[in-house]
């Protein structure tokens, strides 16, 4: 819980952006299209087409490796 409320940081502990504030509602992290864990078309859509720019693109191989990369992407783009 204190990492989610840290928020997501770079393997040398800076900050990609703030975490969620204490008690506030989970409903919203991980939103999945119906329960299945499979990303909402809406955010692997975005992924696939704004990052990737591949159609094809499989979002399992996205690992936590790959995401500062892809927030600094998204922020220049």
């Amino acid at each position: 819980m204190k990492r989610i409320w840290d928020g997501p940081r770079r393997p040398d502990s800076n900050r990609l952006w703030y975490g969620i504030l204490p008690g506030a509602s989970f409903g919203r992290i991980a939103v999945t299209a119906n329960g299945d864990g499979v990303p909402t078309p809406l955010a692997s859509g975005w992924y696939t087409y704004w990052l990737a720019k591949n159609p094809a693109f499989d979002w399992h191989s996205l690992t936590m490796a790959n995401f500062p990369h892809s927030v600094d992407q998204s922020r220049q783009e």
